[in-house]
């Protein structure tokens, strides 16, 4: 299945509800960075991570990097492109079967979001019958 599906990982945004001058994806949680936690359930799924990042990037991509090596990292230009549509502008996903996820959803796990592709495989089957 890691060779079948890409996974987009969004930590582009500054997180200004959050009132920190730090990055939201780089706050701690369980004493990890929040974006540490997705990136680690979605490699269990996948072989093709991408990682949007704006806000911060030399820092998001410089932690990221001290955790894992094989994580692509996509900046993007959110002054010319912001939001989701942006983000995605200059993502090159190497599947066909791709899956977007948010960068602050720490508790988010491996068999949730395995769970969540066999539930959309199952409706897929149903309308394509």
């Amino acid at each position: 299945m890691k060779d079948k599906i890409s996974i987009i990982i969004l930590a582009a945004g500054k997180g200004s509800r959050m009132k920190s001058p730090k990055a939201k994806v780089l706050h701690s949680i369980s004493g990890k960075p929040m974006l540490y936690h997705i990136i680690k359930a979605s490699q269990e799924l996948s072989n093709d991570i991408s990682v949007v990042i704006a806000h911060q990037k030399e820092e998001v991509q410089a932690q990221m990097e001290s955790y894992f090596d094989d994580i692509n990292f996509v900046v993007q230009d959110a002054k010319n492109f912001p939001g989701t549509g942006g983000a995605m502008k200059n993502v090159t996903p190497k599947n066909e079967k791709v899956l977007v996820l948010n960068g602050d959803m720490p508790l988010i796990t491996a068999e949730a979001l395995q769970g969540f592709l066999i539930q959309m495989l199952m409706l897929l089957c149903l309308f394509l019958t």
